[in-house]
Order: structure tokens, then sequence, then C-alpha cells
């Protein structure tokens, strides 16, 4: 049967092709791939291998009636089983290319996005195969959630680590600087129409459950920013952000709407507030500018006052996180390795760890 379920894969792989190269503008769907291999399989053991005791006794016609509902069952099954696995494809795919963007050697974002893909397949799936893997991935997901990189943990370790330079005494390489936006070309923003160097548009899904929770769904994520200069006491330098990744941290929404199940939020670039700014300080043109370049690859910004309080709550949350790592790890201890209390004595079977479930 196994060889049928590739047949099919191979099949879905060659129609997904086709219809990529047919027509770029409609969506084309990775789950097409597992949903045929399933589907090729499933029909091969329900119609067509006889050595198999899924046939009952009685008419012909009746049995070809019990396959048939069976193979529409194991269809719709497949159907959401090949959606889920395709998602995940798309946000590899998708984390790969990220990866890419923020400097990431092409080996590393590779592994990285093969560990985090099988990461979720077991999260999805090994439930119904062994709880302690459950259990497992749920641990190893919630510590590479910790550990992960993102351009936003890598602002704030930065800023820690880097002193504040004056705009006037700027030395090249990855620099941190204090100031007010006040020159660049401005733009309008989309929610209230007002000026800004620069905004961050997102549209959501709203839906309620049963309990009357919300949910969101994120279907748009506009950012346009232009180049702007900041300046400080001490003189101005030109930011050149324009179609750079640009990490925005603890701005307040200028604008939270939510009506007909639809969430609308936008940050701006203000030139009133005074922002936090870490980027590469670099020559261009005899000129000294910041911008996103290697080998850090990291341009953002954010308000003083929210990194203040940032570093002030920093001890309590590496507490709490150590404390619940701790805590996973117990509670795996117990539930992996069988025990036994009897008389005040606490015996722990290690060699049947394997077989306690």
């Amino acid at each position: 049967m196994l060889i049928y379920f590739f047949i099919g894969c191979a099949v879905g792989v060659l129609i997904y092709f086709l219809r990529s190269k047919r027509s770029k503008k409609k969506k084309n769907n990775l789950s097409i791939i597992p949903f045929l291999g399933i589907a090729f399989a499933a029909g091969n053991y329900l119609f067509f291998s006889q050595e198999t005791n899924v046939y009952p006794s009685g008419e012909n016609s009746v049995v070809n009636l019990i396959s048939c509902i069976a193979f529409a069952v194991i269809l719709l099954f497949a159907y959401g089983i090949s959606n889920h696995i395709a998602n995940i494809g798309e946000k590899a795919i998708k984390n790969y290319h990220q990866l890419q963007n923020e400097g990431t050697s092409k080996f590393s974002a590779l592994i990285n996005t093969i560990f985090i893909s099988l990461l979720l397949l077991s999260l999805s799936f090994s439930l119904f195969i062994d709880q302690r893997l459950f259990f497992l991935s749920f641990v190893l997901m919630f510590v590479y959630q910790i550990a992960k990189r993102t351009p936003e943990k890598r602002f704030l370790r930065f800023q820690k680590i880097l002193a504040t330079s004056k705009i006037r005494s700027l030395a090249i390489g990855l620099v941190e600087i204090e100031g007010k936006i006040t020159a660049g070309e401005k733009l309008i923003s989309r929610l209230g129409k007002k000026e800004c160097y620069g905004y961050i548009y997102y549209e959501y899904n709203v839906s309620t459950n049963k309990e009357g929770k919300k949910s969101y769904h994120q279907t748009l994520c506009e950012k346009k920013i232009n180049n702007f200069t900041m300046t400080d006491d001490s003189g101005s330098i030109q930011i050149l952000a324009a179609d750079k990744p640009l990490v925005h941290l603890g701005i307040n929404p200028h604008q939270d709407l939510e009506y007909n199940n639809k969430r609308f939020k936008e940050y701006i670039l203000e030139a009133d507030a005074t922002y936090l700014l870490i980027g590469s300080a670099e020559p261009i043109n005899d000129k000294i500018v910041i911008t996103h370049s290697a080998p850090h690859y990291l341009l953002g910004l954010s308000p003083q006052d929210y990194v203040v309080r940032w570093n002030k709550a920093r001890p309590f949350r590496r507490n709490a996180t150590i404390i619940v790592i701790i805590a996973l790890f117990v509670i795996f201890s117990i539930l992996a390795i069988p025990m036994e209390y009897q008389d005040g004595i606490l015996t722990l079977y290690f060699n049947n760890t394997s077989s306690s479930w």
C-alpha cells in the first residue's frame, strides 16, 4: 500500500508543478500532494486489494456501498490532514526566507526550518502515537520559542550591550543612538489620515467561540517606511529604512478599530516621540548613514520609556522562565519514569521507562 501512497504524492507534485506554471495569479495549494497520496493508498486498499479483511460477507453491491462510504470518510479526513501538512510546509518556506533575510546562512536556515517543521508535525500527530513523545515535543517547542533568535530579541539584547552614542561621534559598525525624527518624506497613515514618517498596518479576521472568547487571524500586513533623519543634541544622521526590515517594539497603536468581524490596527512613526534606534553605521557617498546591512542585519527602533521598562522587568522574566522549564522537566519525569512509593521509599524504575505507557 505504501507504493500507492508515493504514486499519489508523485501525481500531486506533477499537478502542483503544472498549475504553478500555468497560472501565477491563482493560489496553488501544497495540500494536493499528501491528499492524493492518502487517496491513492486508501483507494487501493478498499477497492483493489482482495487480500484484506475489510470486505464483509454479503452481496457485492453492499460491499461496494460500504467501501464507497469508507472511502469518502477517509477522503474527508485526508483533506483536513493534507491542509494542515500543507500549512506547515508553507510556514516552513516562509521561515526559511525570513531567516535568509535576517542574514542567517543557508545551511543554518535549512536546519532550523527542518527542525521546527518536524516539531510541528510531531505536535500534530504524536498524541495518537505516544503521549510521552507529544509531551516531549511540547517541551522542545517551549524551549525553542525561548531560545529562538528573532530580530526583536536581538534588538533587546543589543540595546543591553551597546552604549548610546552621540550622532556626531558615531563609529562604523553596529550603533545605538537616541533622538527624534526631524526630517524625511512624510506619509499619510491609512487609519486616521495622519501625517507620519512611516506606518505598519494590520488587518485581522475576528472569530468568536461558544464561550464568547475572540480569536484573531492576521490577513494583511502592510509596512511603508521612507528614509528619515534622526537628531539628538549633537547632530543629525539619515536612516535608510525604505524597503528594509524594521523592528518596531513598544510603539502604542495609533488606531485600533474593530467592526464587522474585522480588526484594523496601525502603528506610526511620529516626530514628537523619542526613539532608541539600533542599526549599522556605514559610509555612503562620503556620508555616514544608518541602515540594515551585514554582518548584523538589524535595524530597529523603540520608544525610550519602553526599553527602560523592559530592562527593569528582565530579571523577573528570566526567573519565571527557569521555574517553568524545571517544572516541565519534573512533570515529564513523573509521566515517563515508572515509580513506586512504599513504606516511605520512592523507587524509580529507569529500565522500564520505554514500556511505562
